[in-house]
């Protein structure tokens, strides 16, 4: 598995890697949009998931 991964990740294979390519087509067309600077704010990509949620919360005053 961890070689798998690797190798998904080679960013030496990124651009030519047509597999890689149809997975990025597929989730980019599946959110139909980027996440913005300010948004990114609430991402949380370890730890606490509620964390960002409050964060959100907090920042819309909710």
């Amino acid at each position: 598995m961890e070689k798998m991964i690797k190798a998904i990740f080679d960013l030496e294979h990124f651009e030519p890697n047509t597999k890689l390519e149809r997975l990025i087509q597929k989730t980019e067309n599946r959110y139909h949009n980027e996440i913005s600077d300010d948004d990114l704010e609430f991402v949380c990509a370890a730890g606490d998931p509620d964390a960002s949620r409050k964060a959100f919360l907090e920042h819309n005053g909710q």
